[in-house]
């Protein structure tokens, strides 16, 4: 089932593959439009991805849990097929959430963000605590992550790609791996690719502005520590994106946080382990 909720001033249509599973929306106002994906029915469980990420990465975790909640998965700003726009930093990703539970009627959603989409995550309960009935963090800390981070790399290796020039994605990928040496992520950034109407491919996301903005999105975040509900971070052992100074700030943000580690497992734990990732939060979400 595909709905458009649209202001009719400033309709924006969106191709949708027939071959896909689930429910998929889009919300269209002149304040901010948002490109969303749904699962199941329940109690609202909505999913924030991260930097350079989509809904899309999410789609196999929303069909497991959609046998008990009803599953969200927004493309953030400048982010699939979510508008673009030149403003990208958290003040504006936690109105977009705050917009898109108004439009849905859900008066209160477990929130699960990770990386990028678990710091808006944290500032939007902090700033409405009212709304999250219970947090999930995935391998990301309230601080400052510094810019000679993974993804200031992955970035200036797509500055150098130039799409238009490509006439297939077998030359796209070939051309990504010269410059980024983990397949992973290569396949990743793959599922951000689109043609035109002329045939020419283009990035979902736009590069520009998360190229210029990076600064805004590796910052601390400044909280007030007003959300006191249940906290759950997930950790990969061998990522380094939450420091020993994020656990304390946390500790002392978030009273009843619970802390898990996955074994072998990168930042983008979700993918590595989803096993076990989805065994820790299924844990968490029925006996916290």
């Amino acid at each position: 089932m595909i709905l458009c909720h649209a202001n009719l001033e400033n309709i924006m249509p969106y191709k949708h593959s027939k071959n896909e599973v689930g429910c998929y929306f889009c919300i269209m106002s002149i304040k901010t439009p948002l490109f969303f994906r749904e699962y199941g029915q329940g109690e609202p469980l909505v999913i924030l991805h991260g930097f350079l990420g989509l809904s899309d990465n999410w789609v196999s975790h929303a069909r497991h849990l959609s046998d008990t909640y009803r599953v969200i998965i927004p493309d953030m700003r400048n982010h699939g097929r979510s508008f673009h726009s030149k403003i990208m930093n958290y003040e504006a990703i936690q109105d977009d959430i705050l917009f898109l539970f108004d439009h849905l009627n859900i008066d209160k959603a477990i929130l699960l963000g990770h990386s990028m989409g678990g710091k808006a995550a944290m500032l939007f309960a902090d700033r409405h605590p009212e709304k999250v009935q219970k947090l999930i963090i995935a391998d990301i800390g309230p601080g400052e992550k510094k810019s000679d981070n993974s993804h200031q790399k992955i970035l200036e290796a797509l500055d150098n790609i130039s799409l238009e020039s490509f006439t297939n994605r077998s030359d796209i990928t070939l051309a990504l791996s010269m410059k980024i040496d983990q397949t992973r992520i290569i396949q990743f950034l793959l599922k951000s690719i689109l043609k035109d109407k002329n045939g020419l491919f283009l990035w979902k996301f736009n590069l520009e502005v998360l190229k210029n903005c990076l600064p805004q999105i590796t910052k601390r975040l400044i909280m007030q520590g007003d959300y006191h509900g249940p906290v759950l971070l997930i950790r990969g052992e061998l990522s380094d994106y939450v420091t020993e100074s994020d656990l304390n700030a946390m500790n002392s943000l978030y009273p009843q946080l619970i802390e898990r580690s996955i074994t072998g497992a990168t930042h983008w734990l979700h993918a590595d382990s989803p096993a076990v990732f989805l065994k820790y939060l299924r844990e968490f979400l029925k006996f916290c």
